[in-house]
C-alpha cells in the first residue's frame, strides 16, 4: 500500500484497530505484526511513522499552518526491509534495490527522466543517520535534505607493492598449514567456530601490544613479514574462520581460484591495503 498525501496515511490510520490486546495499528495484513503505523500527530501537525521490526523506514509530516507535506525516508536494510520499501515509498517516490547493495530512491522530472538520490544503509539506529528528506510539491516530490553517494573500495596499491613476496610466501604457508588444521575436524556450529576463533586470536594478542579489533592490521603486518613467525599457524586459522572454509568438506571442495580469492580479499580488509573513495555520481544523479 503506498499512499499518495497525508490524508490518506490518517485514513489508513483512523480507520484500522489495534491488533487485539495491543496498541499495534497494523499497516496491511494484521498477522504481519511487525509492520506497523504510529501516530505522532499534535495540534499543528499531522506526523505519522511507518515501522518494520521497531525500526521506522518512512516518516510523514504535515505542517497545517504551512500546508506543506514533508516525508523521510531511511534505510536499516534487511530483506524484509528492503520489501517494506519497496511496498510503502509514497506514490512518486520509487525505491530501487539491487544485488549490488545500493539503494535509491527515484522521482520523476517529466518527459521520460528521472533523478534518483542515493540511500545509504544504516544497520542500526543512529540520531545522525542518513536520512532523505522531500517536500511534495502537487503532484512531485522534491529533495530539500542532504545528498549521499556510494563509497566503494579500492586496493591501496603502493603502500601494499613491498609485501608481494611475503604475501605469496604466507599463501603458500596457508596452503601447506590449512589442511592440518581442519583435520579430523568436521563442520562447526557458530559458536564453536567463534570459540575456536577465539583461541586463535588470544594467541596472537598474547605476543602483541594491540588489543583493539579496528587495529589488528598492527598484529598482521608483523606476522606477514616474519615468515618464522610463531603466529603464522594462529593467523591461519583466523583466516580459515574468516573465509569459512574451516571444515574439510569446504576446504577440499573449494576450487584453488575460489582459496585464493578469498585469501586476498582477506588481506586486504585486515591488513589494512584498502581505503574508501567515491566514485563520480550517476548521469541522473548529477
Amino acid at each position: 500500500m503506498r499512499f499518495k498525501n497525508i490524508q490518506e496515511v490518517k485514513q489508513q490510520f483512523d480507520s484500522t484497530k489495534p491488533i487485539r490486546g495491543t496498541n499495534i495499528v497494523p499497516l496491511g495484513e494484521r498477522r504481519r505484526k511487525w509492520e506497523e503505523i504510529r501516530d505522532y500527530s499534535t495540534s499543528t501537525t499531522l506526523h505519522y511513522r511507518l515501522f518494520c521490526e521497531g525500526e521506522w523506514f518512512v516518516e510523514w509530516e504535515h505542517d497545517i499552518t504551512n500546508d506543506t507535506t514533508l516525508v523521510r525516508v531511511r534505510n536499516h536494510g534487511g530483506h524484509m526491509g528492503l520489501k517494506f520499501l519497496t511496498r510503502y515509498a509514497p506514490m512518486g517516490l520509487h525505491f530501487e534495490y539491487g544485488q549490488s547493495g545500493k539503494h535509491y530512491i527515484h522521482t520523476h522530472k517529466g518527459g521520460g527522466m528521472f533523478k534518483s538520490h542515493y540511500l545509504p544503509v544504516t544497520w542500526r539506529y543512529t540520531e545522525d543517520q542518513p536520512t532523505l528528506v522531500y517536500e511534495k510539491l502537487g503532484d512531485k516530490w522534491k529533495l530539500i535534505g542532504d545528498k549521499y553517494f556510494h563509497t566503494r573500495k579500492r586496493v591501496k596499491k603502493q603502500e601494499k607493492a613491498p609485501y608481494r613476496k611475503a604475501i605469496q610466501d604466507l599463501f603458500d604457508d596457508f596452503m601447506v598449514i590449512a589442511p592440518l588444521l581442519v583435520l579430523g575436524s568436521e563442520r562447526q556450529s557458530w559458536s564453536e567456530r567463534g570459540e575456536t576463533e577465539r583461541k586463535h586470536m588470544e594467541a596472537i594478542r598474547g605476543t602483541s601490544d594491540s588489543y583493539d579489533y579496528r587495529d589488528d592490521w598492527r598484529m598482521y603486518r608483523p606476522i606477514l613479514l616474519d615468515r618464522e613467525s610463531e603466529n603464522r599457524a594462529d593467523m591461519v586459522g583466523i583466516m580459515l574462520y574468516d573465509m569459512e572454509i574451516n571444515d574439510r568438506h569446504s576446504l577440499h571442495n573449494a576450487s584453488m581460484v575460489n582459496i585464493r580469492s578469498r585469501f586476498n580479499n582477506w588481506i586486504n580488509k585486515n591488513c589494512n591495503f584498502t581505503e574508501d573513495y567515491t566514485p563520480p555520481p550517476r548521469r541522473e544523479e548529477q
